[in-house]
């Protein structure tokens, strides 16, 4: 698989390498224009503003000789400009042809096959160039969204893939310009307005075996007029649940890959920290502390494998009334319902975790008389702390999340005068979300009383407990959230003047962010009173004052420079400022060279800042208790503690600095290849904070800052932990190469001539990457991916339109030296072939179908060599399934 993937970029050099082909005019394809392999620049070189044509000034990114083309404003700057691939800052173009291409039909597949893109998780989260989804700032036409759930990232399933024009990816660091989050780049998704017809779709995808499969259903109608448009889209996605036991996965124990690691029964005792596990634990599932390990595979779900459905409604136009004054709008709203089925609820009794709170230790008594009832000799000295998965008892987690999203956007925009733009938009957004678990948890102040009571039937060590008489303990915990923003901004652009010759364009305005969430939770988990962890309200809200410029320039002939600052005024933890330099050198028009350098930051999220107290049973290793009483004790190989997390109202951003070198060949009007190398140093980074690594630093003689807590008793053994849900502490160097090689042509391939034929492959290489989370960690290499690659082959011709695809991805060790007793090894790469065919029947009906990976390969394994199928969707490397089918119909109107 890896020769193919070398053959296929050989092909690509060869074709680079043969005379160039002339290329036809396209013939478009009434129902997806988008197909047609796109023209070099329109030859209309004049911008239609209101009802005159007025001549467009020269792009500071194109050579000195002025040239009339259109004019747009693009991601990555402020001020239009002609749209082209040679400005200084990197962009990557996504069209939305390419969300039709894949299974899933929407704009969070199609970037999930990206290779700039490390992981586009079952939230639809990106993460881009191997850093976290926190890293990199989503716009919607160019305004900031509302984050989910308090946190640092945004959900991009808000919109209907129908009504997404394109998604420009900004491969470079850009706070300068947009602010914080803007460290790895910027992803901007543009929504349509050129739709002038109605248009139904439906689509199905399914796995061989019938497993999760799901059906997509759109509608579309647009209009445009002399003076404006109006478009409308209802999109709606149903998928099937997905088990474990319904795939290939099923012989595998995925409690290795740490996905699941309940205790069917097992009882410490508090007095020697002794564990003593179920005696009928089958060979195999024994924990490395002790306790029976449960087989959830035939009960757990796979992270993306809910039942779900997708409601999309989306709703936009425009009037241009006069050249000076214009106005767009659009509104939103999507919900999405999914229903989970999990592995039943860990039961954890133990000490009072909080001065004043419930003592649930078990007594002595009732704890030997379930040691006694199982065939145990075993015998505890003192109250118990159990933990227990009350399988039987409770039955699986069943629980339903509501998510709705609502996005309004208001634009006015004109021309003031020849040379100068203003711009004014008005973004808002809220989502919102409601999980209810209706089955599988329990009051644990009624349960525990049923459990001590002696005498009674219920013992956690035998196959079946009491069922009926817990019943009355079942309780159905909820929780919800809501984050809001509002974003105002508004721009000036224009020319100033000129210097020998060549215009000085700037750009500059100010923005305003408010924003606010909060996390409200049923009355008794607020009481401690419900199976797992211990919660409180939380709420908090922010402010953020901003003002920006820029400015390009071409000082000399040929070389195109940018500068743009920002200053950031935030209400709850201060300023920041951050700068950029960009310059593009085009010593001829088949060479570009470009380079980049700048700052930027990172706000830190409200939910980190504003947490209120959340205790939870957690288990994890006493790094002190293995320094001080050697590795044979059992609470250093584990052992399960309260520990409680609350917010930290001194966070500072964490901030970063970006570098960019590229080089673009044009040998041939037909033949673009693009090179990139970039680098990102992170510090003072957001960290979570976990209590082993607490306990690590403990060990060496860490001083902790306030807000950290680790109190033990007289023997050494914790307790009770309280931590900050993050503090700045992490720092990362990222160093990584991006190629884009792209060939159009037309060929002749088994006696039929006139082919139209696109071949493009796009690779992202991480060269070197490591970090840290606490000062007491060793600064580690962990690079998840060393490489990913798509190349395609797309081939059009009348009626006809294929796509013959690969993806690749490769790893190298994760982790070396950081991990005892686990034989890391290497992740072997892996690659995928996809296939997509269209056939366009008549003027307004198009069929097309399609086969993801075809060969049905393996996913990639994790670094200790163990296949973890929960791990691959995080990284976007394809179908659970294997091989996938789809097949839709497409009917204009």
């Amino acid at each position: 698989m890896l020769k193919f993937s070398a053959s296929f970029l050989a092909i690509l050099f060869l074709l680079a390498s043969t005379s160039e082909a002339q290329i036809p005019p396209s013939t478009p394809n009434p129902n997806n224009a988008s197909k047609t392999p796109p023209v070099e620049a329109p030859k209309d070189t004049t911008e239609l503003k209101g009802d005159k044509k007025i001549e467009a000034q020269s792009s500071p990114y194109i050579q000195e000789t002025p040239l009339k083309v259109q004019k747009i404003v693009v991601t990555g700057s402020y001020i239009r400009q002609a749209a082209n691939n040679k400005a200084p800052s990197p962009v990557k173009t996504i069209n939305n042809s390419r969300f039709q291409e894949t299974a899933g039909m929407t704009i969070a597949s199609a970037l999930s096959e990206s290779p700039l893109f490390n992981n586009v998780d079952s939230g639809a989260f990106l993460a881009m160039h191997g850093q976290s989804s926190a890293d990199n700032l989503v716009l919607l036409n160019g305004m900031r969204l509302p984050k989910t759930a308090g946190g640092t990232a945004v959900n991009i399933d808000f919109l209907p893939s129908m009504a997404a024009e394109r998604v420009d990816v900004l491969k470079d660091g850009a706070s300068a310009l947009y602010g914080s989050e803007a460290l790895a780049g910027v992803v901007n998704i543009v929504t349509r307005k050129d739709l002038d017809r109605g248009n139904f779709l439906i689509r199905h995808t399914r796995p061989p075996d019938g497993n999760n499969a799901d059906t997509n259903l759109a509608l579309s109608y647009g209009k445009t007029f002399t003076h404006g448009y109006l478009m409308g889209v209802l999109q709606y996605k149903h998928e099937d649940p997905l088990y474990y036991r319904d795939t290939k996965y099923r012989i595998y124990d995925i409690t290795q890959a740490g996905s699941v690691n309940s205790s069917p029964g097992s009882l410490t005792d508090t007095t020697n920290g002794r564990v003593y596990r179920d005696p009928a634990c089958p060979a195999g599932r024994f924990a490395a502390n002790g306790p029976c390990r449960m087989d959830s595979t035939k009960y757990a779900q796979f992270p993306d494998g809910n039942r779900e459905d997708y409601y999309n409604f989306f709703l936009s136009g425009g009037y241009k009334f006069t050249p000076q004054f214009n106005i767009d709008a659009l509104t939103i709203f999507t919900r999405r319902t999914g229903i989970a089925t999990g592995s039943p609820v860990a039961a954890g009794f133990g000490p009072a975790t909080t001065p004043g709170g419930t003592d649930y230790s078990i007594p002595q008594v009732r704890a030997n008389e379930w040691l006694t009832g199982a065939g145990s000799s075993n015998t505890v000295n003192g109250p118990a702390v159990l933990n227990y998965g009350a399988l039987e008892e409770l039955g699986l987690t069943q629980s339903r999340r509501d998510v709705d999203s609502y996005i309004n956007q208001f634009r006015l925009y004109g021309e003031i005068n020849d040379k100068w733009d203003w711009d004014f938009a008005m973004s808002q957004g809220l989502t919102y979300f409601k999980d209810v678990t209706f089955h599988g948890n329990a009051n644990k102040e009624i349960l525990y009383q049923r459990i001590t009571a002696t005498p009674n039937t219920f013992n956690p060590f035998k196959p079946s407990g009491a069922k009926d008489f817990i019943a009355d303990a079942a309780y159905q915990p909820w929780f919800e959230h809501s984050s809001r923003l509002l974003d105002t901004r508004l721009i000036l652009t224009g020319e100033i003047g000129k210097i020998n010759g060549r215009p000085v364009n700037i750009g500059f305005g100010g923005e305003n962010q408010w924003t606010d969430f909060y996390q409200h939770y049923d009355p008794l988990t607020l009481q401690g009173k419900v199976l797992g962890s211990a919660a409180s309200n939380q709420e908090g809200q922010r402010t953020v004052d901003s003002t920006f410029l820029e400015v390009t320039h071409s000082p000399i002939k040929k070389l195109d420079v940018q500068i743009a600052g920002r200053f950031d005024n935030y209400s709850d933890f201060g300023y920041t400022t951050n700068p950029k330099l960009a310059a593009a050198f085009h010593p001829s028009e088949k060479v570009t060279f470009r380079s980049s350098y700048g700052t930027g930051f990172k706000a830190p999220d409200l939910l980190s800042i504003f947490q209120g107290s959340q205790t939870s049973l957690t288990t994890f290793r006493d790094e002190v208790v293995c320094q001080t009483k050697g590795e044979s004790d059992p609470r250093c190989r584990s052992g399960t503690y309260a520990v409680t997390t609350v917010g930290n109202k001194n966070l500072r951003p964490e901030t970063a600095t970006h570098y960019n070198f590229g080089l673009i060949l044009t040998p041939q009007k037909s033949l673009t290849m693009t090179m990139d190398y970039w680098a990102v140093d992170g510090k003072a980074g957001l960290s979570p904070v976990t209590p082993y690594n607490v306990t690590r630093g403990e060990a060496a003689g860490q001083a902790f800052a306030p807000g950290f807590s680790v109190t033990r008793d007289s023997d050494g053994y914790i307790t009770g932990m309280s931590t900050p849900a993050r503090i700045n502490s992490g720092i990362f160097k990222m160093r990584g190469l991006d190629i884009n090689i792209e060939k159009k042509m037309t060929a002749k391939i088994f006696g039929v001539s006139g082919i139209q034929v696109r071949l493009e492959t796009d690779h992202s290489h991480i060269l070197s990457s490591g970090g840290k989370t606490l000062s007491s960690d060793p600064f580690r290499r962990a690079t998840d991916f060393s490489w990913k690659n798509f190349s395609s082959a797309t081939f059009s011709k009348g009626k006809h339109f294929s796509k013959f695809m690969v993806r690749t991805f490769a790893a190298r060790d994760k982790y070396p030296g950081t991990t005892a007793g686990v034989n890391l090894g290497t992740t072997p790469f892996y690659s995928e072939y996809d296939v997509h065919y269209e056939n366009y029947i008549t003027s307004s009906t198009t069929l097309s179908f399609g086969v993801k990976n075809i060969f049905d390969t393996m996913p990639i394994s994790d670094a200790a060599g163990i296949v973890s199928p929960a791990m691959s969707n995080s990284y976007g490397n394809g179908t659970f399934l294997g091989r996938t089918f789809y097949a839709g119909i497409s009917q204009d109107f």
